[in-house]
């Protein structure tokens, strides 16, 4: 994970293959989070395309 033009850049280990997501994205995700607290992508298939890198952080956080 990096950051890449004011947004976050994720780069799978099983492809290798980044892929970047906009700042407006992440806000938008961190506000539908807020609303409904939901750990599973899916109920963020029309927020973001990297729901699930997204849920990946919020865990990881959650260990530390």
């Amino acid at each position: 994970m990096g950051i890449y033009r004011e947004g976050l850049f994720f780069t799978p280990a099983s492809s290798g293959y980044g892929q970047a997501d906009s700042r407006k994205a992440a806000e938008r995700f961190v506000e539908r989070f807020n609303e409904i607290g939901s750990m599973r992508p899916g109920d963020y298939g029309r927020v973001t395309r990297n729901a699930s890198y997204f849920i990946g952080l919020l865990r990881w956080g959650r260990l530390g």
